[in-house]
């Protein structure tokens, strides 16, 4: 998924084999892949003292919360 965007919801998986989770929370940021680096997406989780922030790969986006987050077409 080519990834446009920050500040909207979105719900992701993270973690990997039997603690794999789903999660929702806010995109912080994305950034694009270059030569052999991967795309990355930053998403908070959780709110205040709480919240905790998780770097995922794009394909980890299940779906999106809000209208302003867009995934381009693959």
């Amino acid at each position: 998924h080519a990834i446009q965007g920050g500040g909207a919801s979105t719900a992701f998986t993270f973690g990997r084999g039997d603690t794999k989770v789903e999660k929702e929370g806010t995109i912080l940021g994305v950034k694009a892949g270059e030569g052999k680096s991967p795309a990355l997406v930053r998403i908070a989780v959780g709110t205040g003292f709480d919240s905790e922030v998780r770097t995922v790969s794009p394909t980890a986006i299940l779906r999106v919360v809000t209208d302003e987050f867009v995934p381009a077409a693959a």
